[in-house]
């Protein structure tokens, strides 16, 4: 009889326990399945959004950009505003050219200060939300950039457009807001372009500007027009002047810049323009008295290693040849400086044979 009680207890038990650990797993069937239908219903309402954000854009841009021109700075910038949001580089990449027509298109407008993109930097309630927006945009643009190559016809155009995006937002010259009693505001707008410009350094503009070139002059012929390499020149050479020539920005440019193969040579033939600036603003000389510091030049050396080193130098022998009065006045710190980077390719290719 005792034994028989035992059993029933037992069995009490155990139907008792399979009974929790059913109600255990139907509870956590219920919350696995609530969960898929918030991830469901996630996902399918984050799908519709997109969907009718992507369509807002298009019924703003349109087909065509032709009449883009009228739209209000305030409209251009709230939609922008939405296609950051919304931005996939695949499937967006057609509206940011859009967008960018766009914004280019109101920057032309003549006498129309509600139309100019970059009037918005006036409003007290928006400047700071526009000068993000613009380095957004600009970035992307950027990003765009490394994508591109200048050799195919079908990416000429977006390179264009993009680096006119970049040229127009960097430098204050072609801002028509700033005409007439505008001129007050230049230098508060030049800040501003200081600060996008630093932005992008620190992003890595300088990588994109080196990608850009190298793609398009390291060729046996060049396919970069004159006017695509008189903007990516002048983008590379603004935040050096924008920084006075800082130890930094003039590292950055050396770097990336005069590393590429047979530049001097490319700017004096296809856009001697540029060597006038190059000129105008010493760089031979800011170059030699920054190489001439040994830590200096042993920096860029080992950061470049020895291909690269020999495109650099090569670049400053074609620059000293071209300026010859600077290189009569510094010969001695040139020779320094031409001496302890050939040591080093000396020393870098010892390293590699060994």
């Amino acid at each position: 009889m005792f034994s028989a009680t035992q059993t029933s207890k037992l069995q009490f038990l155990d139907s008792a326990r399979a009974a929790r650990e059913e109600r255990k797993g139907q509870k956590e069937r219920e919350r696995a399945a609530i969960h898929i239908q918030a991830v469901v219903r996630r996902f399918l309402c984050r799908c519709r959004l997109l969907r009718e954000i992507r369509n807002e854009i298009d019924d703003f841009l349109g087909p065509n950009e032709t009449n883009s021109s009228r739209k209000s700075a305030l409209s251009i910038f709230k939609l922008t505003r939405k296609l950051l949001f919304v931005f996939h580089i695949k499937q967006d990449k057609e509206r940011l050219g859009k967008l960018c027509r766009c914004i280019l298109n109101s920057m032309e407008a003549e006498n129309e200060p509600k139309v100019w993109y970059v009037s918005l930097a006036l409003s007290k309630e928006l400047t700071m939300l526009w000068i993000k927006q613009v380095k957004d945009l600009l970035w992307l643009c950027s990003k765009l950039l490394k994508q591109l190559k200048p050799d195919m016809m079908q990416d000429t155009k977006h390179i264009t457009l993009h680096l006119t995006m970049l040229v127009t937002f960097t430098d204050t010259s072609t801002w028509k807001i700033l005409r007439g009693k505008g001129e007050a505001m230049r230098p508060a707008m030049n800040h501003i372009c200081a600060n996008i410009m630093g932005h992008l350094n620190q992003k890595g503009f300088y990588t994109v500007l080196q990608l850009l070139l190298t793609n398009g002059l390291a060729r046996s012929k060049p396919s970069l027009s004159k006017g695509t390499l008189t903007a990516i020149f002048s983008l590379s050479l603004r935040p050096v002047i924008a920084a006075h020539f800082s130890d930094n920005l003039l590292r950055s440019f050396l770097l990336h810049i005069m590393s590429v193969p047979a530049l001097v040579t490319h700017l004096s033939t296809i856009v001697p323009e540029c060597m006038a600036m190059v000129h105008s603003q010493e760089l031979l000389l800011k170059f030699i008295l920054f190489l001439s510091r040994e830590e200096q030049c042993s920096d860029i050396c080992v950061c470049l290693e020895g291909s690269h080193s020999l495109c650099l130098l090569g670049n400053l022998i074609q620059l000293a040849y071209l300026s010859e009065k600077v290189l009569e006045e510094e010969t001695n710190h040139f020779v320094s400086v031409l001496t302890a980077m050939l040591s080093y390719c000396q020393k870098y290719v010892a390293q590699k044979e060994s």
